[in-house]
């Protein structure tokens, strides 16, 4: 692990994660003590010149100038918190409590209770609704990349904010048009398990594709885990070579798509809200101006009563679902440690589950 100061000026007080391109640490900034920040680098060796590199560079430029967009809705990155530090680029940011995934890992079948879902769900739309509207897509929205703020925050009180911008990219030119969709466009970019299924088919992404991936975290918030994910874990338990393949997976999408029935973990049938998502989002095109309000207030739709009540019902065989709460002291557990982020490959299929690389693990 690296030690001493990063460009003169920020401690290393531990490390939060590492990845095949970069690793984190939480540090101290000695001009103003005694803050602490989420610092981003390089991995030793990786000269600024390499593809890597540059990818972690154009993350912060892209973090800056939303910001100066007036995005609130992400981890700030300092003003002075982006250099390099022995021929490495890194980049400093605000640091964050534990990610979604981390919450729904400590959950009983990974299932949020419906309160933490639906804030969850919400606030996540809303950055994007935010994101959009400033001519800017995501491209790999996840548990992983939502993070509770500040850091020690409970769920039922805490913001919810995007991370890993690392495949952001902007979607309007300067006169504010929507640009065309690249029909030569041959390249994954996403997370194979919320990935939508035009990045499955590798189509250039719309802002309905940020929306699918969107609606499929909350699906699995829900649920518990999407049938996709099911495969998942089927194989693994079965010490199967290697788990379903992206192509796999678009077929289970693809299948769900035709009948949303499939979607529920459960006999139940898939709330209404959810299944209004889905349907809705089945008719936007990539040049289509997404209604946010309909979904917020079909996502809204799930905190009435009946709603619950067949959510718990379905729920009686495996005992009661789980309203996670933070502890400060959570992130000294070094099994609960995170990974380096998802910025950490440039390219393709960037799945890694319990990626958060600027938080503190639960």
């Amino acid at each position: 692990m690296r030690h001493g100061l990063i460009g003169g000026r920020w401690k290393i007080l531990g490390r939060l994660g590492k990845g095949g391109f970069a690793e984190v640490f939480e540090v101290e900034d000695t001009r103003n003590p005694p803050k602490h920040y989420a610092l981003k680098i390089g991995v030793p060796g990786l000269k600024s010149s390499d593809r890597a590199s540059g990818a972690l560079r154009n993350e912060a430029k892209t973090l800056q100038k939303l910001q100066e967009l007036g995005c609130k809705q992400l981890l700030a990155v300092l003003p002075d918190g982006v250099g390099e530090h022995e021929g490495v680029n890194y980049m400093v940011m605000e640091l964050a409590g534990p990610n979604l995934a981390d919450l729904q890992g400590a959950a009983r079948d990974s299932r949020l209770d419906a309160d933490t879902a639906i804030r969850a769900g919400q606030q996540a739309l809303t950055a994007l609704e935010n994101l959009h509207e400033l001519g800017w897509l995501h491209r790999d929205v996840k548990p992983s990349n939502l993070v509770l703020f500040p850091p020690n925050a409970q769920p039922a009180s805490a913001e919810w904010r995007l991370l890993d911008f690392g495949t952001a990219r902007k979607i309007r030119g300067p006169d504010g048009q929507l640009l065309p969709q690249r029909v030569d466009y041959k390249e994954f970019r996403g997370s194979s398990s919320y990935a939508s299924v035009s990045a499955h088919l590798l189509q250039d992404l719309g802002r309905v594709d940020d929306l699918w991936s969107w609606f499929y975290m909350c699906m699995e918030m829900w649920e518990g885990r999407l049938p996709w994910r099911r495969d998942l874990s089927a194989a693994s338990h079965k010490h199967q070579e290697s788990p379903p393949n992206k192509d796999a997976i678009l077929a289970s999408k693809q299948r769900c798509q035709a009948d949303l029935s499939e979607l529920a973990s459960g006999p139940n049938s898939l709330p209404a809200g959810l299944r209004e998502i889905s349907e809705y989002l089945s008719t936007l095109q990539f040049e289509s101006d997404p209604d946010y309000s309909f979904l917020a207030f079909q996502l809204k739709s799930l905190n009435s009563a009946s709603a619950k009540a067949a959510r718990n019902a379905a729920q009686v065989s495996t005992g009661p679902m789980v309203s996670p709460m933070v502890s400060p002291r959570m992130h000294a557990s070094p099994a609960a440690q995170p990974s380096a982020g998802p910025s950490d490959v440039p390219m393709g299929d960037r799945e890694h589950p319990g990626n958060n690389w600027c938080s503190r693990g639960a």
